[in-house]
């Protein structure tokens, strides 16, 4: 069977410039992206000289906010705190080389404003991605400045200023950066003292607005620095004020649960959060409706009293009712969660044990026409093949997996995902597969 590849449609670039004449590097790599509802797949190919080691990704004001995403193989992907996402690899896109990435946003077919940086750090190439639209990428012809020579936006920070909202931060804030007078178009990164928070983007008249939060252990006079790579920098020195935990009410509990689902389904990845006592250790215990213990997990509470857990149900875990019980050794919080099978997702294997170097192969029975997700993850849960694959007018797919003599042996676990359906199945390499992770026992 040929490999699965991904359905990709040519889509408009529009090339963003500011600071330098129009050249052809910004042409050099042209994305094309196609759109499946709210989930977006972009591909970004290199004609250029320059190798890419890094994509941003943010969207316009009308676009909502990203969900979640998936990235090849050697790449790894963060959402940063302004929503923005920053894939890096340790092995760059060189050029006739190509990457994608999938997206999942909040609403249907957005418009992403993407970036390509090299190993240095300097930007590659600039543009916006437009919805299931195709439109060539030209170079213009390069005409003289308008503007008087004075009037030219500095490239330094000379002119430029900062403030934090509120003028009069506590240790544990969070805060707003706001600035005017830089670099247009130009990444900055924001620093508390000597450590890095993140980094905003300047708008084309070199406005600049952020998020951030003041870490926990910040006392007295701290400096806030915004830099660019270039070395420039403005830096405005705060004195932060000092704020002692409240006194816990005893008749308060010291754990929540934020999120909780109360329906699922075999092979349905779930996530649940909630607060506890900071640097505490949760259990979340589930129990069949006769009260046995089906399985217990421990969860840490990190330095802000957040905790969060995301597990997947078990195919063969079975229909019915169950109680989860989350506590910290002195509250309990009880819930209960319906466990139906809905899905419309079905996913086989020819068989359930492979030799190293065999081909995997799988069949998967699914809706016709909505693009159908699968990720392979091996024995120690890592992630080593991920792909959308579009589905005819028959609801069948067909895809495999090659797998080498120095493969890994042990339990490789394969998930179909078609919308909010979902199914697992566990192969063996070298030997046959084992239990369900989660679920069918006491951790």
């Amino acid at each position: 069977m040929s490999r699965i590849n991904f359905v990709i449609f040519s889509i408009a670039v529009s090339i963003l410039f500011s600071g330098v004449a129009l050249s052809s590097a910004f042409a050099d790599t042209p994305a094309k992206s196609t759109n499946f509802e709210k989930t977006t797949i972009i591909e970004f190919e290199n004609n250029g000289n320059t190798q890419i080691k890094t994509v941003k990704m943010w969207l316009g004001q009308d676009s909502g906010a990203f969900k979640s995403f998936k990235t090849e193989r050697d790449w790894t992907g963060t959402k940063t705190a302004q929503g923005m996402l920053v894939f890096s690899t340790e092995k760059p896109v060189s050029q006739g080389e190509s990457v994608k990435f999938g997206i999942k946003t909040e609403v249907a077919s957005p418009g992403i404003n993407w970036k390509t940086i090299d190993a240095s750090g300097n930007d590659i190439s600039i543009g916006k991605a437009a919805p299931n639209t195709e439109q060539e990428v030209t170079t213009p012809p390069v005409t003289p400045p308008v503007t008087p020579p004075t009037t030219k936006p500095s490239s330094n920070f000379d002119d430029a200023t900062f403030r934090i909202i509120p003028e009069k931060p506590k240790n544990g804030d969070n805060i707003r950066i706001v600035g005017d007078g830089f670099p247009p178009n130009r990444q900055i990164n924001f620093y508390i003292d000597n450590e890095i928070i993140d980094d905003f983007m300047t708008d084309d008249s070199g406005h600049l607005l952020g998020k951030a939060k003041i870490p926990i252990n910040k006392l007295d006079r701290v400096e806030f620095s915004l830099a660019d790579t270039d070395g420039n920098k403005k830096t405005i020195s705060i004195r932060i004020d000092y704020v002692e935990s409240q006194p816990v009410n005893p008749k308060e509990k010291h754990i929540t649960v934020k999120e909780f689902p109360e329906i699922v389904q075999p092979g349905q990845t779930v996530h649940a959060s909630g607060t506890g006592s900071p640097g505490s250790t949760l259990t979340i215990t589930s129990k069949d409706p006769t009260g046995n213990k089906i399985s217990e997990v421990a969860i840490p509470v990190d330095t802000q009293g957040n905790w969060s857990y995301d597990t997947v149900i078990p195919p063969n875990v079975g229909i019915g009712s169950r109680t989860v019980e989350i506590s910290d050794g002195t509250d309990t919080i009880t819930k209960t969660v319906s466990i139906t099978d809905l899905s419309s997702v079905d996913i086989t294997s020819s068989t359930t044990q492979y030799s190293p170097g065999d081909k995997m192969l799988f069949n998967v029975t699914s809706t016709a026409g909505k693009p159908l997700e699968v990720v392979i993850k091996d024995p120690i849960g890592k992630e080593i093949f991920f792909d959308i694959i579009p589905v005819g007018d028959s609801g069948f797919v067909e895809f495999e997996f090659a797998t080498d003599a120095t493969s890994t042996k042990g339990t490789y676990v394969v998930l179909a995902t078609q919308g909010s359906d979902t199914d697992v199945i566990r192969i063996g390499l070298g030997e046959p597969p084992g239990r369900a992770l989660l679920g069918n026992s006491t951790s």
